[in-house]
């Protein structure tokens, strides 16, 4: 592509990666227009007031602790919904145009769909409520894509291609599974294009396993030598301090946890996905016009047996790529922020559209562009449409928590013998019986929480700091424990009904629960 020639004639306007650019901003600031405007939070984004990037070295992202801290002393690291949001957007949409790249797409009608599809995946719309770290999640996703392109378009760009993984992977791990998984169909279109035999198949798959291998070990020797320097250990959360450490014994199942999550996916949901029955079937639909449109292609197109093995076999490994992160996190909780692999999975037949042969066969070449484009818009349709489901549920979460807690800071306060320097002992997690919502079924993306969740989050105090106001002085964990082993507190019923807050001494008690 000649870049000097398309930007004097402005030809750039018409290219695909143009398209997927702007479809990816527009329609990314439509879908997420709410929480652009909106102050919605969930446990950790409540805590990070007024700014914060989150744990850094002690999880394994080091790089993250690095750019924070940057961040930190330019004085740009705060909450902020519109600035944040409308940035990661544009990330994004900087990796869409990558990703278009990378798999060659030509048609602008396809090219749009991946920006829009990118943009509003629920990957996507979780990271907006944790909006303290979109940017460098945002940076993180770019670096994964560009990772890929960068190692496809320059000869001689290992070691940068390495770097950019393991830089991806310090600001979020779970990343990883996008760039396996656009190396494997980068490797599937080349088998389908006819760009590569079987030998040359295997030889680039190499290239890309030593690419993700170095940058793999960049990413472990990064977190070492930032352990050592910032002095902090890695902690015991979602296997982070024993990653990479997976038996062999354990790997067969966690192959088949990984198949299961991505094939299973048009008989149920996961991670929000497909948490719906229309959406589930246009997987369905888009998975068996995969393998019809590359099983056309080995007939009328590639016809050597060797390539046609080879090119298979790629389709298992990219269906275990884009699962990855079920192999990534063997004892832990897998939730929507780090499933952005999936979105490939509506991307790839759009990518085999563009490799069906021509000629004879042109009416069953439209039939499948058309069944594909629809069967995408529908998921991009989808996901625009529940982004906002999920953030009006969150809303209405965050002004229940706010409603409740500032009920408790009232009637705490009215408390008999109560004065300011008194400690507050919040005991226990709130089992409200007339609590309720109608929007608490709603929420389809896992790891957003609702009103019954966060209230008994680490973060109740900061809800209450942050949304009322009121920087409660609190008991300290032996002085909780003294107090509940009383026959006095035993002896309390517990919040709302009356006499569930006492004041004992020089700390007043608030029983939530047992």
């Amino acid at each position: 592509m000649d870049i000097e020639k398309l930007w004097n004639e402005k030809a750039w306007k018409n290219t695909p990666e143009f398209s997927a650019g702007v479809s990816a901003l527009v329609y990314g600031m439509l879908v997420h227009l709410f929480a652009l405007t909106n102050l919605l939070h969930n446990h950790d984004n409540i805590a990070s007031q007024p700014g914060g990037y989150g744990l850094g070295v002690d999880m394994g992202r080091w790089f993250l602790e690095i750019l924070g801290r940057f961040f930190d002393k330019a004085g740009l690291n705060y909450n902020l919904p519109s600035v944040n949001g409308m940035i990661y957007i544009a990330l994004l949409a900087m990796a869409a145009v990558q990703l278009v790249s990378v798999l060659k797409i030509r048609s602008r009608v396809s090219a749009a769909l991946i920006g829009a599809l990118f943009v509003a995946f629920p990957t996507v719309t979780a990271t907006m409520i944790y909006r303290y770290t979109t940017i460098f999640y945002g940076i993180s996703a770019v670096m994964a894509v560009l990772a890929v392109w960068v190692f496809r378009k320059f000869r001689g760009s290992l070691l940068v291609s390495a770097v950019l993984i393991a830089l991806s992977m310090g600001i979020y791990q779970a990343y990883v599974p996008l760039t396996i998984a656009l190396f494997v169909l980068q490797l599937i279109c080349e088998g389908l294009r006819g760009e590569a035999d079987a030998k040359q198949l295997v030889l680039h798959g190499l290239a890309d396993c030593l690419a993700l291998v170095l940058g793999l070990g960049l990413y472990f020797v990064g977190s070492e030598i930032s352990v050592a320097l910032f002095g902090q250990d890695l902690v015991d959360y979602q296997g982070v301090s024993t990653m990479g450490s997976i038996t062999v014994s354990q790997l067969p199942k966690l192959v088949v946890n990984a198949l299961k999550a991505v094939c299973l996916l048009p008989l149920w949901d996961y991670c929000g996905v497909a948490n719906r029955a229309l959406m589930r079937i246009a997987y369905l639909l888009l998975g068996i016009s995969s393998v019809a449109m590359m099983l056309w292609i080995f007939v009328k197109k590639i016809k050597n047996i060797g390539t046609c093995i080879i090119t298979g076999l790629l389709l298992i490994a990219f269906v275990l790529a884009v699962g990855f992160v079920e192999v990534m996190v063997p004892d832990g909780w897998i939730y929507t922020l780090m499933v952005f692999s999936f979105s490939l999975l509506a991307c790839a037949p759009l990518a085999f559209l563009e490799c069906l042969p021509e000629g004879d066969k042109k009416k069953l070449t439209d039939l499948f562009r058309k069944a594909v484009i629809l069967l995408v818009a529908l998921l991009v349709f989808f996901y625009g449409y529940y982004a906002n489901v999920n953030y009006t549920a969150v809303y209405y979460a965050g002004e229940q928590i706010d409603n409740y807690l500032s009920g408790v800071v009232l009637r705490t306060t009215m408390t008999e013998g109560f004065t300011t320097d008194k400690q507050w002992a919040l005991m226990g997690d709130i089992q409200d019986p007339l609590f309720d919502s109608p929007w608490q079924e709603e929420i389809s993306y896992t790891g957003l929480g609702f009103t019954q969740y966060l209230l008994n989050q680490y973060s109740r105090r900061d809800w209450i700091e942050n949304y009322i106001g009121y920087d409660i002085p609190r008991a300290d964990a032996e002085t909780i424990a003294a107090l509940a082993e009383t026959e006095e507190v035993r002896a309390m019923p517990c919040y709302p009904n009356a006499g569930s807050i006492r004041v004992m001494g020089d700390v007043v008690v608030v029983k939530f629960g047992e």
